[in-house]
């Protein structure tokens, strides 16, 4: 399985990584520059998966820190972007609490789940394959 992950935090992701392509052969492709994540899947040809994208991440050079909360919504942005050039799976991987917020992402979007942060390996790849069969939405809490 190929996955597109971009999230600022490279070293509480890390183990998480490392067990995903060890223990079930995942490809990963890790991005904690949102833009070379963005570049990548509007330049690859490879069959990518899914893509795990956290919420909160500093506004970086695309924003403007108001339109994005400060970044406390930088990855609803992103996602609104990714969806031009990817219409697979995206997991929403992040402690962003806003129930609304992330309903509306959800709901109108079968293939985008939320997994609350911090997970296991076996429960990324579980709402991966949720958000392939375009599941109902499940709070995780």
């Amino acid at each position: 399985m190929r996955i597109v992950w971009i999230d600022d935090d490279v070293y509480r992701t890390e183990l998480l990584r490392e067990n995903l392509e060890e223990l079930y052969a995942c490809q990963i492709s890790f991005f904690q520059k949102y833009s070379d994540g963005i570049q990548m899947l509007q330049n690859s040809h490879a069959k990518i998966d899914a893509v795990m994208l956290d919420i909160m991440m500093p506004p970086g050079e695309l924003f403007d820190p108001h339109d994005v909360d400060d970044g406390r919504i930088t990855g609803l942005r992103l996602y609104e972007i990714i969806r031009k050039y990817y219409s697979g799976p995206i997991i929403l991987y992040s402690n962003f609490r806003d129930r609304t917020t992330i309903n509306f992402y959800v709901k109108n979007d079968s293939y985008v789940k939320y997994l609350k942060k911090p997970a296991l390996a076996e429960d990324i790849l579980q709402k991966i394959f949720e958000a392939k069969r375009g599941d109902d939405f499940n709070w995780d809490d």
